[in-house]
C-alpha cells in the first residue's frame, strides 16, 4: 500500500533466482539524487526544492494514512530517486517501524548510526515520527550544502552534544560558510526569500534551537509547498548574504569542519 503514492518507489516484486531474494522495484530513469550531473552541473534550485516536497509529501502520507503510523528510519539522500521526468521517490522501507494504535511511539532496541539518525534515539530507544522529521532535517540540509553540510551538523553535535544548548541559535550563520554558491547563481537568485525558509525549516526539523514546537511531517510538507507560492520578486536576501567572513563558530570547530570535507559520510 505504501507503493502507491507518487513519490514512493514502487516495489514491483521479489526475484528468487539469486544466492539471496532479491528486491524488484520500478525503475528510476534518473537514478539515485545527485546535486550535480555526470557534467557537473549543479542541480537547480527549484529541482531541489520540488524534490524537497515531494519527499516531505511522502513521508508524511506514512505518518498520516494508515491506522498504524509508518515510521521510515532511513530518510537520508541515498535513498531518494529521480524518475524519467525528475519526479522524486523514496526507497528503501527496511528500517520501518509501526507505531500501535493509539500510541505516540514504539520502543526498539536496534541501535542506528549516522549522521541521519535521531540523536535522541540512541539514548531512549523510542521511536516516534520526531525520527522521520530529524532525518527529514538532516536530508533538507544536504539539498543546501551537499556533504559539506551534514559535516557541519555533525560537528555541532560533537561539539556541544544533543539536544543542542540555547545559546547554539546564534551560530546558524555560520552554515553561510557550506552553503552551494550555485544556489545564490542564475534562476536562484530569484529564491533568496524560499532558501532563507528552506533552511529555517530545516533547523527546526533538527530541533536547532531548542525548546521550539517539534513540528510533524504534516506541518514541514505544508510548509515547503507554501515556499513554492512564495513571490520570488520580493528578494530579501539580506538575512543570508550577512558576512560569512565573521565567524561566530570556535575556530577549532571551523577547522574540524573543512578538514572533514570530501571524506566519506555514513548516512
Amino acid at each position: 500500500m505504501m507503493s502507491s503514492h507518487k513519490n514512493v518507489l514502487k516495489l514491483l516484486g521479489c526475484c528468487m533466482e539469486f544466492v539471496k531474494p532479491v528486491i524488484v522495484c520500478e525503475y528510476a530513469g534518473q537514478g539515485p539524487l545527485q546535486l550535480e550531473d555526470k557534467d557537473g552541473t549543479p542541480l537547480p534550485w527549484s529541482a531541489r526544492l520540488k524534490i524537497g516536497k515531494e519527499i516531505a509529501d511522502a513521508v508524511a502520507y506514512l505518518h498520516s494514512a494508515f491506522p498504524r503510523v509508518i515510521i521510515n528510519r532511513d530518510i537520508n539522500p541515498r535513498n531518494i530517486f529521480l524518475d524519467e521526468n525528475g519526479t522524486a521517490k523514496l526507497s528503501s522501507f527496511c528500517l520501518s517501524i509501526s507505531i500501535p494504535e493509539g500510541e505516540s511511539s514504539v520502543f526498539d532496541d536496534k541501535v542506528f548510526s549516522g549522521v541521519s539518525v535521531d540523536p535522541a534515539y540512541n539514548g531512549t530507544g523510542l521511536v516516534s515520527d520526531k525520527f522521520d522529521v530529524y532525518s527529514f532535517g538532516v536530508t533538507m540540509l544536504f539539498f543546501l550544502g551537499g556533504e559539506l553540510a551534514l559535516v557541519w551538523l555533525s560537528a555541532l553535535i560533537g561539539e556541544f552534544g544533543f539536544p543542542f544548548p540555547a545559546y547554539v541559535e546564534e551560530l546558524a550563520d555560520q552554515f553561510l560558510y557550506v552553503i552551494d554558491s550555485s544556489i545564490w547563481n542564475g534562476e536562484s537568485e530569484a529564491s533568496a526569500l524560499q532558501v532563507e525558509a528552506f533552511f529555517g525549516l530545516a533547523l527546526r526539523c533538527v530541533r536547532f534551537p531548542p525548546g521550539q514546537e517539534v513540528l510533524t511531517m504534516i506541518d514541514v510538507a505544508k510548509e515547503l509547498k507554501g515556499m513554492e507560492d512564495l513571490d520570488s520578486k520580493q528578494q530579501s536576501s539580506q538575512n543570508l548574504n550577512a558576512e560569512a567572513g565573521s565567524s561566530q563558530l570556535p575556530e577549532p570547530l571551523i577547522t574540524d569542519v573543512k578538514k572533514r570535507k570530501g571524506k566519506e559520510i555514513m548516512y
